[in-house]
């Protein structure tokens, strides 16, 4: 939609402006009389009674004339010239104009040199013409030279300094600096009121209080600029002036300022009014006519008026397109359409609108931000994410420096910023957007305006993705308000309000009411737009919802199938609506067609990511991955209403879609990490910084910042979003240089289950659980996928509800891993259905060791709940013997591990780091007492949270240290002091073991977190903990060291050569019960890092088994066995001494 910026150039392409030259006056005279058939007199009159026509022809025949009598070049074509330059600029015949007072210019300089006042004059209107053809530079050197010309010769007392004043108040409102403007406005009609010289062309110098009133109506106060026009315009008619041109424009300025008032129907009168005049004044061709025809046609896209708007669009356009030199306008006008379209639903004919646009601009394309701004939402329709927040992100931080967010399309533009942060998680940063922008409307008095109306439209949208169910239904019914006074209930936007309306009320079940929004937001589409429009197409999808729900199956494929066909291919909303009706076909039994669409949908929506999310953040792509999960979602309901009768090709699509939605969370960001640190390293070597550096402190920063209170955050002044938003963008532009560097682009091999079937050996099983959830994401089933080398295809095993998995079944797990000797004790007496061995293991059991079958190895990879525990601690009530003692389980991280090559040992640097026994309790030593523990410990900034010290582990690394040295192994240690997070931050060249010995935590929730990303809820501590309460929270904020060391920070660090991490600390390898990527807080931050295999514990541990527990496996693995082996064999030497699982089963080894 037209910008006010737009409105507001109408003034700056029809003004008209004055001669003032002592010199002109005399030179009047001489022509009073003259029988050539004109005189100054009448191209006056001319002027003023709008035949601009004759005006012209008779100044071109005064200028032919003189050359005739003088010849051409001499000082007396110099008035003739600059008159016939103004018929032009009031003709908006710029470009002509242009010529005709540089031609003055020239004559002057080679005849009475640049002191000469006329010289000033015709730097005036030069600069004029520049202005309005939009250049910054060169009107303010030609007026600096207006200024020295008036100091040295004709003073400030006079009506061409009211003309320089005026020019510089053009510029300054081009520029922004409306405050400035104002004032040179104001200072040149002082000064063209009290002067004595009056021009004879216009003695009254009217353009001021016109470009005054655009000045007025730009900044939201339209109320001043009305009043302003509507004297002006009374002024002008007892002057008998109203087919003058200033009389059009101040027309033409009025409906602007209605417009901006609300006042639609004035608005259109004022513009008729005006156009009548501009027909009379020139003709339907011309260039003026063709801005009027813009400025009706925006104001009734306004008004959602598309039909009418597009016919004066073009009309537009032909005349602009004739006119070489006004490509600017033809542009904008291009743009107008080309939202038009948009908004209709007409993308091919827009994107064509906008390459001509690019095509017409060239190199100058950048600088339009309605043109670039249009073309990211075009990209977003199309799903092209990354690339339009680039834009708008750039093109809104430009407009904001330029002192543009009074305009319209700076509105839009920022709501379509925020709506794609809503759509990829980002509901923080929406939601400071969306109160800085209110406020602003608020301060500027523009409540109920179309600006104010989409503003709450879109706070009641991100409410609803909150779960703000009551504030969002308030939004919502405010806006429709405002919207049914000022536009009625035909406008476009009332389609989308009735929308959201019936989406409420058809989530409370009230059927009535939802049909009745549904039907009425129908009828405003049907009526404004085609069946393509995005917003028609989601209104259709949300009713066709509505109609599953309450069971009309058969209307309800109906309307998906005519909606899908109007969808724009490899969209997001193809893949939903694929999904919608394989979901619809299976509630109606027809198995075959539910299982080839969804099957469809899926493939579409991975081919979708990809072409989109190569350049998103992680965190972003986190977030967008979960957000659009519904067409998984669908394909896993869908699988469960199957059952046991689901078809070979629906398992095997149900083990891909694991493994690789899995991928697409741990794979890619490998990759990534991979190529920044390359891109790193050689930047490095060429004695250039890395920018990567800076994203690393950033993270620390924001990590810090989350364990600080909200008052110390108040005190340190910095806000998180800036900061985590600037990570997220570095983050982007480093993958696109680091791709770009290395020529690759960051993708993920499509692994297939046949592909790891083909790798397994005999004797080897892989099993891959999977926690199946359902649209509502309240129920969820869990069910084991089991491949051999000799299955046809991956065999499901039903493994039971969530409800009995995650809450029952754990809650007996947690008791029987408890060291009291609680684990026997129950109170029910149906065991069978609690018994964590049989409700997590036996039916898998059961399954795969049907016919005698045993397996050597079994492969595992946890998801959900089964992340939470350690599958070898299950005691098998029947043999009450462990599963470790039973099974070799081989736990990794997906499946598609098995497919890498395995390391062996010769394979191995023999270089290890140890690091144990922080200080967490800053005393004195010769005040310590001598016990095993002490429970002193330390206060955070903004975390209480207290620590013991841990000297028992002071024992395991020096343990380890010997060991390893016996096997010729270069081992660094760093213990007490020297235990420290920015060890590990500064960490050069990653040795092939670090074992930390320490406190680990993860926490469910925060109080107030910078961040809903879970990696920093997670994560060890060091020494400098025990420290940070001596130092201030700039300089740990700086820092960013704080001895919290994040999962968050973790995944930043370079290990891609360390064999080993090993985490021994309590609940390391604790994370979120998070379905479908199977692996968060530090296992998910350390595989990306580049580490091979990870141990870590599940719960808090016990000293004196955890010291044994290290030595004896570090003790097997030195002898030369594989890791897991050697883990395993040393747990069950554990087991002989410390029965309880408490002691020995705590940490699992994980590849």
């Amino acid at each position: 939609m037209t910008s006010l910026f737009k409105c507001c150039l109408i003034v700056l392409l029809v003004c008209v402006c004055n001669l003032s030259v002592n010199a002109f006056d005399n030179y009047i005279e001489s022509f009073k009389n003259r029988g050539d058939g004109f005189t100054v007199e009448e191209i006056k009159r001319l002027t003023e009674q709008g035949d601009l026509n004759a005006a012209k022809s008779m100044s071109l025949n005064w200028l032919h004339q003189e050359e005739k009598v003088h010849g051409s070049g001499t000082i007396h074509s110099n008035i003739p010239l600059i008159v016939l330059g103004r018929i032009c600029l009031i003709r908006q015949e710029f470009e002509e104009s242009l010529v005709y007072f540089q031609r003055a210019v020239d004559i002057l300089d080679k005849t009475t040199g640049w002191l000469y006042p006329d010289y000033a004059v015709a730097l005036n209107h030069l600069a004029t013409v520049y202005l309005r053809l939009g250049e910054i530079e060169k009107p303010k050197k030609i007026l600096n030279e207006v200024a020295s010309i008036h100091e040295k010769t004709i003073d400030a007392n006079n009506i061409d300094q009211s003309y320089y004043l005026f020019n510089l108040g053009l510029g300054a409102m081009n520029e922004g600096e409306f405050d400035k403007a104002e004032e040179y406005f104001l200072s040149a009609k002082e000064i063209s009121l009290i002067v004595s010289f009056r021009r004879v062309i216009d003695r009254n110098f009217r353009e001021i209080d016109i470009f005054l009133s655009h000045l007025y109506t730009r900044t939201y106060r339209q109320k001043e600029a009305i009043d302003l026009l509507k004297a002006l315009l009374v002024d002008m008619e007892k002057d008998n002036c109203e087919k003058s041109g200033n009389y059009s424009r101040a027309l033409l300025a009025l409906g602007i300022a209605y417009k901006v008032d609300g006042k639609y129907d004035l608005a259109i009168a004022s513009f008729k009014k005006a156009e009548k005049l501009v027909k009379f004044q020139t003709n339907e061709q011309h260039l003026a006519y063709a801005w009027i025809m813009r400025e009706m046609a925006n104001l009734l896209m306004l008004q959602t008026d598309y039909k009418d708007a597009e016919k004066l669009l073009l009309t537009s356009i032909s005349i602009y397109k004739l006119n070489k030199n006004e490509e600017a306008r033809y542009v904008n006008t291009l743009v107008d359409l080309a939202n038009v379209y948009l908004e209709t639903g007409r993308y091919k004919e827009a994107e064509d609108l906008l390459a001509k646009g690019n095509e017409v601009l060239g190199e100058k394309k950048e600088h339009n931000y309605y043109l670039q701004n249009t073309i990211a939402r075009l990209a977003i329709i199309h799903g092209q994410f990354v690339e339009a927040e680039i834009a708008l992100t750039e093109n809104i931080d430009l407009m904001r420096q330029n002192n543009q967010r009074y305009l319209r399309d700076f509105t839009t533009s920022a709501l379509d910023l925020v709506e794609l942060n809503i759509y990829l998680g980002r509901t923080e940063k929406a939601e400071n957007t969306i109160k800085r922008g209110l406020s602003f409307l608020e301060m500027i008095h523009q409540e109920g305006s179309l600006n104010y109306i989409d503003v709450i439209t879109t706070r009641a949208y991100l409410y609803s993705v909150q779960g703000k169910g009551k504030l969002s239904l308030k939004d919502l019914l405010s806006a429709q308000n405002y919207l049914l006074d000022k536009f009625g209930k035909d406008h476009l936007s009332n389609g989308d309000l009735n929308g959201f309306l019936a989406y409420y009320y058809g989530n409370l079940g009230d059927n009535e009411k939802a049909e009745e929004y549904y039907q009425e937001a129908l009828r405003v589409f049907k009526a404004k737009v085609t069946p393509q429009a995005v917003h028609y197409i989601r209104v259709q999808k949300f009713y066709a919802d509505f109609l599953v729900k309450n069971k009309k199956y058969d209307e309800a494929i109906a309307l998906y199938k005519s909606t899908y066909k109007n969808t724009l291919p490899g969209t997001l909303i193809t893949s939903t609506l694929e999904a919608a009706i394989a979901y619809v076909y299976a509630l109606k039994g027809e198995w075959k067609l539910a299982e080839e669409l969804i099957i469809k949908g899926v493939k579409n929506r991975f081919d979708f990511y990809d072409n989109t999310l190569a350049y998103s953040s992680t965190q972003e792509k986190e977030q967008y991955l979960h957000k659009t999960s519904d067409v998984f979602d669908t394909f896993y309901a869908i699988l469960n209403l199957e059952g046991n009768n689901a078809s070979k090709s629906m398992i095997e699509n149900c083990y891909n879609l694991q493994i690789r939605y899995r991928d697409f969370f741990l794979e890619q960001t490998k990759q990534r990490s991979n190529h920044l640190i390359k891109y790193r390293e050689d930047r490095l070597k060429q004695g250039f910084p890395s920018y990567t550096n800076y994203m690393i402190n950033f993270r620390g920063r924001v990590a810090s910042l989350n364990y600080f209170s909200k008052e110390q955050r108040e005190e340190l002044g910095v806000d998180p979003f800036k900061i985590i938003d600037r990570i997220n963008t570095l983050e982007k532009s480093l993958v696109y240089a680091a791709d770009a560097y290395t020529n690759t682009v960051t993708t993920t091999k499509l692994t297939t289950w046949r592909e790891i079937k083909s790798k397994l050996q005999e004797g080897e099983i892989a099993i891959e659980i999977v926690k199946l959830r359902t649209l509502d994401k309240r129920n969820s089933e869990y069910f084991a996928l089991c491949l051999t080398k000799d299955l046809e295809t991956p065999m499901m095993v039903t493994l039971g509800h969530s409800s009995i998995l995650e809450d029952v079944a754990f809650y007996q797990y947690q008791k029987q891993i408890s060291p009291l000797g609680r684990s026997l004790i129950f109170v029910d007496a149906d065991k069978s259905k609690k018994d964590p061995y049989t409700v997590y293991w036996k039916p898998i059991s059961d399954k795969i060791k049907e016919g005698g079958k045993a397996y050597s190895k079994i492969f595992f990879c946890a998801d959900g709940i089964y992340s939470l525990l350690n599958i070898n601690t299950l005691q098998n009530p029947e043999t009450e013997k462990y599963l470790i003692q039973e099974e070799f389980i081989y736990q990794i991280t997906s499946t598609t591990e098995i497919i890498k090559e395995r390391v062996t040992r010769h394979d191995v640097d023999k270089t290890a780091m140890l690091i144990g026994n922080p200080i967490f309790n800053k005393v004195e030593k010769s005040l310590q007492q001598d016990t095993t523990r002490q429970s002193r410990g330390s206060i955070a900034k903004g975390l209480n949270i207290r620590l013991d010290e841990l000297p028992g582990t002071e024992t395991e690394i020096k343990s380890l240290e010997a060991l390893l040295k016996e096997s010729d192994w270069d081992v660094e240690v760093y213990t007490q002091e020297n235990a420290k997070e920015a060890l590990l931050k500064g960490i050069k060249k990653s040795p092939s073991v670090i074992h930390i010995a320490t406190h680990g935590f993860f926490l469910n929730s925060l109080k107030n977190p910078v961040s809903s990303n879970p990696m920093l809820r997670s994560g060890l501590f060091f020494t400098e903990f025990s420290e940070i309460q001596d130092r201030t929270l700039d300089d740990i904020y700086l820092s960013g060291i704080d001895g919290i060391l994040t999962a968050y920070e973790v995944a930043t660090l370079d290990l891609k050569k360390t064999e080993l991490i090993i985490l021994s600390a309590c609940q390391t390898g604790v994370s979120e019960v998070t379905e479908g990527e199977g692996i968060s807080g530090l296992q998910y931050a350390f595989s990306i890092a580049g580490a091979k295999s990870i141990v870590m514990s599940l719960w808090n541990v016990d000293d004196e088994a955890t010291q044994k527990l290290m030595t004896k496996f570090y003790t097997y693995w030195k002898e030369g066995k594989d890791r897991h082996e050697a883990f395993r064999k040393a747990q069950l030497d554990i087991m002989n001494e410390f029965k309880k699982p408490y002691y020995w089963g705590a940490f699992v080894i994980v590849n």
